[in-house]
């Protein structure tokens, strides 16, 4: 699959890249915890188990209290366009399982240092200016560094929790 044509600014569209905050993800002491639960400093598995550190989460506010999502696993439900690597390639969600209309308070992305991906439900997803430029992993906006630039701007990126608003 190929990404889908821009059409608004990329962080103020809960339809970008990013997974339901009920997934859950692989801690780095062995437990697992939901998405909406991690908090900046939190240690997760990384890509290939490597560990890595939470630097931000950034909230987006489902319309409606709903959102197109896939779900590739009990664990794990995401935005149709977020890459995730499964059997050695960086895919779309929308290429491996139908995607449809659920319940969903809120999706988040995420910033990471030590790893390009965070593994949730089982799944490499990837972080936000991950650097990948392999399959679907590759984008001209959130692959780069700009990405991080652009949500480090913003006031509550220290605190580790970006909230976007609904429709800004």
């Amino acid at each position: 699959g190929s990404w889908p044509p821009v059409s608004r600014p990329p962080y103020h569209n809960s339809a970008a890249v990013c997974v339901d905050g009920s997934s859950l993800v692989s801690m780095a002491g062995g437990e697992r915890r939901r998405v909406a639960d991690l908090a900046r400093g939190d240690r997760v598995v990384g890509a290939d188990g490597i560990e890595a550190e939470l630097v931000c989460l950034v909230r987006s506010p489902c319309a409606a209290g709903r959102a197109v999502l896939v779900e590739l696993s009990a664990d794990l439900r995401l935005t149709p366009y977020h890459p995730v690597l499964v059997d050695g390639a960086w895919r779309f969600p929308a290429d491996l399982a139908e995607a449809s209309e659920k319940p969903c308070e809120a999706v988040y992305s995420f910033v990471l240092k030590g790893a390009p991906a965070m593994c949730v439900g089982g799944v490499a997803c990837a972080a936000l200016g991950h650097g990948i430029e392999a399959g679907a992993a590759a984008h001209p906006y959130f692959a780069t560094q700009k990405a991080i630039d652009d949500i480090a701007r913003l006031p509550d990126f220290k605190d580790g929790l970006v909230e976007l608003s609904l429709g800004s």
